[in-house]
C-alpha cells in the first residue's frame, strides 16, 4: 500500500537519496508521491500525482526530509490529499487507516481542514499534544515533548500505522511511532539517520535495519537513535531488491514468468538443505490461511496434504478466519511479503494455543518474527503486483511440506516438472495466440476445472481481472448444472475455458462438462494435453503430466493468457490500476 521514506544526513542533500528510496517503494503500488525537506527552518514540499519520476522537478536541497507514496484510502486523489502534509512546525508521512478519524476531526470544530484524508487527524492531534506539554515545560529534556505526545497517540488513535515526522523544532531528528500491523524499519551509521515502511527503500543505504515493533516509538538521527518502550530491538540484514538490470524481458512480469523453472529448481534445493521437521510434530489437524493469491495457493496444498500426509486440512481467507474450540491444530499462514495487513490480524487472534508455520517470501518479516516455524519460499523479491513466481513458490513449499510429513519422496518427478515447466513457457507464446484473440473480445470469461485444478482456476480468473481488467470468473465444472449453466448464451459475448488435463481421476466428467457448453453454443476454449478428444474448435496444447504436478503446469497457462490480455489492450503490466503489491491494511 502506501510506502514512506525518512533520511537525516550530516551533509549532502537527502533529496536525491528520498527519491532513490522511493523508487524501491513503488512496486508496492501508488496513485501520487511527494517529498518534503526541511531548510532553513522552513518546508519545502513537492508533490506529484502519477510516477515518481516527476518529483526530480524542483527538489529542493537539504539535510532532513521525508517522502511517501501514497494509494489512496481516504479521499481521492489528487495533490492536497498527497503526502507529505505540514502543519505549522511539522511535516508527516504516514502509512496505515485511522479508524476513528472522524471522531478526531470533532474534536477541533473550529479546525480548517485542508484534506480529505485520515493522516490529517495524526497531524493536528500531534500538534496539539506537543503544544500542550510545551505551554506547561518550559524547559524541555530527551524529547519529553514527543515521547508525550505518542503516548497521547498511542492512546487517542484507533486502527494501524506507521508514522514519521519532521519537527522544526528539532532540524537533526526524524521522530516515527508505529501502531498495529503497519511495518517500519530504521537504519543508523555516523553519516545519517533513516526511516521507512520497507526496509528495501533504505538498502542503498545500508545492510541492516532494526525494525520497530507493535506499539513502539522514537527518533533517530545521524549516529543515534531511541525506541520506546524496549530500545533492545535487534538489527536483521536487508535481502536486496533486484536492480532493474537484472530484468530480462520488457516487464517485470515476463521476466519473473520466464524465470519460475529456474527460481523453483533453485528454491527445491535451499529447502531440502534448510528445512526439517526435528523440532515439528505431525499435526492432527491444519488450518491454512491466506489473502488473494496465497489464498489459492493454499486450496491447491489442501489437495496435497490430505492425500498424501493425511491430515485433514481446512483452507480460509484470513479476513473469514474463525477459530474453532476445543481442536488441536497447526495454523499455516501464507504471505508473500509476510506483512499481509489480514494474515498478520489473523494471528493474532487466539492463536497462543496452536503451533503456527509462515510460509513467507520475505525474511525478518512480521510474519516470519511471529511464527514458531518459518519455511521460506526462496522464489527472491517478486516486484510485479500481479504474483507469479511467488505464488508456484509457494505452491513448491506446501507441496514438499506434505510429501515430507508423508515421508514420501517426489524429488524426481519435480526435476522432470520443471523440464515441462521450461519447454511449456517458450511454446505457449505461439500455443496460444488464437486463444488471446478470442478471449480479447468478449466481455465476460468463465473459467472451469475440477478437482486439485479448481484452486488454479480462481487464480487464472484473478490474474485475469487484475492484468487484463476483463470480467472473469471460476468455478467448478461440478457446478455447471447447480445453476451457472443458465448463463451460456450464444448470442453473449462470452467465453468459457476448460482446464483438462487427461490424467485427472475427472477426465471422463470433465468431457461431459464440456459437450454440455458446448451443446449449447457455449464459445469453449480447452486447454488440455489432449485436446483432440474434445468436441470445440478453440485449444491450448498442454504436455502430459501427473495429477498430483498439473497445478504447475496449467497455472503457466492461466499467467499467460492474462499477460497477452494485458498487453493487447494496452494495460500497465507490473502496476495494475488501483492495486498495491503488499497490502498492509485490513
Amino acid at each position: 500500500m502506501c510506502g514512506l521514506i525518512g533520511i537525516v544526513h550530516k551533509e549532502g542533500n537527502v533529496c536525491e537519496k528520498i527519491h532513490k528510496g522511493l523508487e524501491y517503494l513503488q512496486y508496492r503500488g501508488y496513485d501520487s508521491c511527494g517529498i518534503s525537506v526541511m531548510e532553513d527552518g522552513e518546508f519545502y514540499a513537492n508533490k506529484q500525482i502519477g510516477p515518481i519520476s516527476g518529483l526530480k522537478k524542483n527538489c529542493h536541497s537539504g539535510k532532513i526530509g521525508i517522502g511517501h507514496t501514497r494509494w489512496a484510502t481516504h479521499g481521492c486523489i489528487s495533490i492536497k490529499n498527497t503526502h507529505p502534509f505540514m502543519h505549522k512546525n511539522l511535516a508527516i508521512v504516514h502509512n496505515g487507516i485511522i479508524e476513528n478519524h472522524s471522531e478526531i476531526r470533532d474534536k477541533y470544530p473550529d479546525y480548517h481542514w485542508k484534506t480529505g484524508c485520515d493522516t490529517e487527524s495524526i497531524l493536528k492531534s500531534t500538534y496539539e499534544h506537543l503544544k500542550e506539554y510545551r505551554n506547561i515545560n518550559d524547559e524541555i529534556t530527551d524529547h519529553a515533548d514527543w515521547n508525550y505526545a505518542f503516548e497521547k497517540m498511542s492512546e487517542e488513535l484507533d486502527g494501524s500505522f506507521a508514522v514519521a515526522f519532521m519537527d522544526l523544532s528539532y532540524p537533526d531528528t526524524l521522530f516515527f511511532i508505529r501502531k498495529g500491523l503497519s511495518p517500519l524499519s530504521i537504519a543508523v551509521s555516523d553519516d545519517f539517520g533513516a526511516i521507512a515502511s520497507d526496509c528495501l527503500a533504505l538498502s542503498d543505504m545500508s545492510d541492516h535495519v532494526i525494525d520497530i515493533e507493535n506499539g513502539q516509538y522514537g527518533y533517530v538521527k545521524a549516529g543515534k537513535y531511541e525506541i520506546k518502550p524496549g530500545n533492545i530491538n535487534e538489527k536483521r540484514h536487508i535481502i536486496k531488491s533486484p536492480k532493474m538490470s537484472e530484468k530480462s524481458h520488457d516487464t517485470w512480469f515476463a521476466h519473473e514468468f520466464h524465470t519460475q523453472p529456474m527460481v523453483l529448481s533453485n528454491a527445491l534445493h535451499k529447502f531440502n538443505s534448510a528445512f526439517t521437521l526435528s523440532d515439528f510434530e505431525k499435526p492432527k489437524f491444519i488450518d491454512i490461511l491466506g489473502c488473494g493469491s496465497s489464498y489459492y495457493a493454499g486450496c491447491v496444498g489442501k489437495y496435497w496434504i490430505e492425500k498424501y500426509a493425511n491430515i485433514m486440512c481446512r483452507v480460509q481467507m484470513s479476513s473469514e478466519w474463525k477459530d474453532l474450540k476445543g481442536y488441536d491444530r497447526t495454523i499455516a499462514l501464507i504471505s508473500q511479503s509476510g506483512e499481509t495487513a489480514d494474515t498478520l490480524a489473523a494471528f493474532g487472534k487466539q492463536l497462543g494455543a496452536h503451533k503456527t508455520v509462515g510460509f513467507v517470501n520475505t525474511l525478518g518479516s512480521s510474519l516470519s518474527r511471529a511464527v514458531d516455524h518459518v519455511v521460506p519460499t526462496f522464489v527472491g523479491q517478486e516486484v510485479s503486483v500481479a504474483s507469479t513466481k511467488a505464488m508456484t513458490g509457494q505452491m513448491l513449499s506446501l507441496f514438499l511440506w506434505a510429501t515430507k510429513l508423508s515421508g514420501v519422496n517426489k524429488q524426481d518427478e519435480l526435476t522432470e516438472l520443471f523440464e515441462k515447466m521450461s519447454c511449456l513457457i517458450n511454446k505457449l507464446p505461439e500455443n496460444t495466440k488464437e486463444v488471446i484473440d478470442i478471449c480479447a473480445n468478449v466481455d465476460d470469461l468463465f473459467i472451469l476445472a475440477k478437482g486439485n485444478l479448481v484452486p488454479i482456476a480462481y487464480e487464472g480468473a484473478l490474474k485475469i481481472k487484475e492484468l487484463a481488467y476483463v470480467h472473469a470468473e471460476a468455478m467448478s465444472a461440478s457446478e455447471l448444472k447447480h445453476g451457472p449453466l443458465a448463463m451460456i448464451n450464444p448470442d453473449s459475448s462470452q467465453a468459457i475455458i476448460f482446464l483438462a488435463p487427461s490424467s485427472s481421476s475427472l477426465w471422463s466428467k470433465m468431457l461431459s462438462a464440456v459437450e454440455e457448453v458446448h451443446s449449447r453454443g457455449g464459445k469453449v476454449i480447452v486447454i488440455s494435453d489432449k485436446p483432440e478428444k474434445f468436441n470445440v474448435n478453440y485449444s491450448v496444447k498442454m504436455p502430459y503430466i501427473e495429477e498430483d504436478l498439473a497445478p504447475f503446469l496449467y497455472i503457466l497457462s492461466m499467467q499467460w493468457i492474462a499477460y497477452g490480455l494485458a498487453i493487447r489492450k494496452g494495460n500497465a503490466i507490473d502496476m495494475p490500476r488501483n492495486l498495491a503489491k503488499s497490502v498492509t491494511v485490513e
